[in-house]
């Protein structure tokens, strides 16, 4: 029978938005839970875009002095007395870091995404960027045994990109175009594929075409220099970028009835040039798509069946003590997916690695 872990009293290191542009190593006290709450020992953590837009002053939500971390993982080690659950301990779990109210007009009508008062952990409050995190029952997801930590982290990304994806009501045999390569759309080439449809990725940066083709295989990848032979041709758009310029491009790639998805995050401030006369002419469906919305469940089922190839996908893995070495990446734009291994040592990782 597992034993509960007891760290009160205790401290931790965790990461955490101190300074403007930027998170840092801190020394913390290990959390405290309260009536129900768990408390897991955090086995991955992923860097996102979020992130940088929390740490960098971009998103009106963030509280200063925040751990970071919503794309986590990891094993259940203690259950506050008062909490009701069928977990259990050495149990893991995945982190859906939205929490609803369960009170607003949203909430009643089944959008609770679009809670009035939503508050998410690593943004609002305390994430997963730490060795131990207490998590509100509400938001822990069963993940089985064989999955790994590196997938488990990556069930909340890819809960929102399923998201999308309904968005989009993509269907076999449709002609699909996902603009960016980054971790969003490696996500969605990978679902619009298992979905039966054909695929094609726009992206600038050379290394990240030849990651999307060679290891995700896009049907077909393209450079910017192609958006004039895509004008009107694909039946649903996915903007993955979060660029005013890739935004207003995506609408000209879509064909007459098409449906083209806002998906990645612009600047509060950001303001796009749109053709309304596009719009009304092709009669496009424009959607845009926030969160994750009862799709956790449906992530980690994806992931535990192999629907993504995590190996390829999370191409940097760091200790907590080399945190700084995870952001200097994540800013240089590195690779694909940067994952955090709080409980794993510099030396640990460099064994998995080497592997």
């Amino acid at each position: 029978m597992a034993i509960p872990i007891d760290v009160s009293g205790k401290t931790q290191s965790a990461a955490a938005w101190v300074n403007l542009g930027s998170a840092e190593l801190v020394e913390v006290p290990c959390p405290k839970m309260n009536a129900g709450d768990i408390l897991i020992e955090v086995e991955a953590s992923g860097l996102c875009a979020t992130d940088h837009k929390v740490c960098g002053g971009h998103t009106p939500s963030a509280a200063r002095n925040v751990i970071i971390g919503h794309e986590y993982a990891g094993t259940i080690v203690a259950i506050h007395p008062e909490t009701h659950t069928q977990l259990a301990l050495g149990d893991r779990i995945a982190v859906n870091p939205n929490i609803y109210c369960q009170a607003c007009v949203y909430c009643h009508s089944a959008r609770v995404h679009l809670c009035q008062n939503l508050r998410a952990l690593g943004i609002t409050t305390h994430g997963g960027m730490e060795k131990y995190a207490v998590v509100p029952i509400s938001q822990a997801v069963f993940v089985p045994p064989h999955v790994s930590p590196e997938a488990a982290s990556l069930a909340e990304p890819l809960s929102c990109v399923l998201h999308a994806f309904d968005k989009g009501n993509v269907r076999t045999g449709h002609d699909v175009l996902v603009v960016g390569a980054g971790p969003v759309g490696c996500m969605l080439n990978a679902i619009v594929r298992a979905a039966g449809a054909r695929c094609t990725v726009m992206e600038p940066n050379p290394a990240r075409r030849k990651i999307v083709k060679e290891d995700f295989s896009a049907d077909e990848v393209v450079d910017l220099d192609a958006l004039p032979g895509c004008d009107g041709r694909f039946d649903v758009v996915f903007e993955c970028v979060g660029r005013t310029d890739a935004m207003e491009n995506a609408l000209t790639c879509a064909r007459p009835g098409g449906t083209v998805v806002w998906v990645g995050v612009a600047r509060p401030d950001a303001v796009c040039k749109i053709n309304p006369y596009l719009i009304y002419a092709r009669e496009l469906t424009l959607r845009s798509s926030f969160t994750n919305p009862y799709t956790m469940q449906r992530a980690v089922r994806f992931l535990a069946d192999g629907g993504l190839n995590v190996e390829k996908f999370v191409t940097h893995k760091f200790s907590l003590e080399d945190f700084p070495k995870a952001w200097e990446a994540f800013e240089r734009n590195d690779g694909l997916k940067i994952c955090v291994m709080p409980n794993k040592s510099s030396a640990e990782i460099a064994a998995m690695t080497s592997n």
